[in-house]
């Protein structure tokens, strides 16, 4: 199948616009989704609780999250740009009611969960708006965006981390609102997203169709979920592990900080990657390393020894998320590909639910101690590499051109 992503060259204005949208999802991403923990604490959840909450919040992703990328190929009329403000929009009223509740637990359990549902399906929703941009023939670099959203969100890490430290929860949730604003006058005069997309209503499949003509497909979704399920582990539990290996809120903010500029160099170099290798090839490539970054974090006894694993993340997490958006968008046809991107996204909720509920678990039973979690979290994700094996090498995919 050829690709459109391989021809021109790159367009400088779209690009630097795109990667504006792609950092400032990544900043509000962080406030919302990254800082979970430390919010729910503030009003008094357990780590079982705060496993639950994030476990119902991507449970609705998976149930909704595919329905949004099929909205968006069987109505090419539908602006995605104008579907992510509305999604913005809804995160700063969420944010707003929460600042005016205190010890209303079940009130702001929904009100969580309905923010989790809106930033995990909205992720595959903007790489979905670059990937239109490379389809239509607008060649936007997708590597230098998504090193720039984890540029923004490395440096709102560090600013936001001491904010929430000195001035409590409530200012990282009026972090969001503030951030969602600008997000939402970024993406309306977005030119690419206005761009007339070609009618494909009429060849795109419903969601149940996807698997029941290629039921290959569903061996590589589970792989992705199966071998994201470490990533997520650790990543929901970050703030746990950090207070483990001896540091404080404030170093949460500059470790996630850290971990988030260990992408920007693999990420910015993408583009250059793909020409050599194929886009599964590096996905089986990072979801490997996965698996030694997860099992390395298990081992650190200081905040040392987790920036030296949490270095891996060049080699992991980095890669492997461009990579599954642009394998994905090369497999699935023109009419899906929307469809495509967020059932990927559907796929890492679907770790992600299984690691909220299993690793709150497990670190109630260890008494606070994530060594054993990150450990089975390891040993799972392995079996997903095996899954990934076997799907890539059936569905190698293109080649990029020089």
């Amino acid at each position: 199948m050829s690709s459109p992503q391989n021809a021109g060259k790159t367009n400088l204005p779209v690009t630097v616009h795109y990667s504006a949208i792609q950092a400032l999802f990544n900043t509000v991403m962080l406030a919302t989704y990254g800082f979970l923990s430390v919010y729910l604490r503030s009003f008094g959840f357990t780590d079982a609780q705060i496993g639950i909450v994030l476990s119902c919040g991507t449970a609705l992703s998976i149930l909704l999250q595919p329905a949004v990328g099929s909205i968006a190929d069987r109505h090419p009329k539908v602006r995605i740009n104008l579907l992510l403000c509305a999604g913005y929009a809804f995160v700063m009223v969420l944010c707003f009611l929460i600042t005016r509740m205190r010890g209303l637990f079940l009130p702001i359990a929904v009100i969580f969960i309905l923010m989790l549902f809106i930033m995990t399906a909205w992720e595959s929703l903007t790489n979905s708006l670059g990937m239109g941009c490379i389809n239509l023939h607008v060649k936007v670099d997708f590597g230098i965006a998504r090193a720039a959203g984890s540029a923004g969100y490395a440096i709102a890490s560090v600013f936001l981390g001491r904010l929430v430290e000195k001035n409590g929860a409530a200012a990282g949730l009026f972090f969001a609102m503030l951030f969602s604003a600008v997000s939402i006058l970024c993406l309306i005069p977005f030119r690419s997203a206005n761009s007339p997309r070609p009618d494909t209503s009429k060849d795109a499949s419903r969601l149940t169709d996807v698997f029941r003509k290629r039921p290959d497909m569903l061996l590589l979704f589970l792989g992705v979920a199966v071998c994201f399920y470490s990533q997520m582990v650790r990543g929901s539990y970050m703030y746990q592990i950090t207070l483990n290996a001896g540091g404080r809120e404030g170093d949460f903010g500059l470790i996630t900080a850290f971990t988030a500029f260990m992408e920007v160099p693999s990420m910015a170099l993408f583009s250059v990657i793909l020409k050599r290798f194929r886009a599964g090839q590096i996905l089986l490539f990072s979801a490997v390393f996965m698996v030694i970054r997860t099992v390395a974090v298990a081992l650190v006894e200081n905040m040392t020894g987790l920036y030296i694993a949490q270095s891996l993340q060049m080699l992991s997490y980095a890669l492997f998320v461009p990579s599954g958006i642009y394998y994905v968008n090369e497999i699935f046809g023109e009419a899906d590909r929307n469809k495509g991107q967020t059932l990927l996204g559907a796929s890492m909720s679907l770790s992600s639910i299984l690691a909220s509920l299993s690793g709150g678990m497990m670190l109630t039973l260890s008494g606070g101690d994530p060594k054993d979690m990150l450990l089975f979290a390891s040993a799972v994700a392995s079996c997903g590499i095996v899954l990934l094996f076997l799907f890539v090498r059936k569905n190698p995919g293109t080649r990029r051109k020089e």
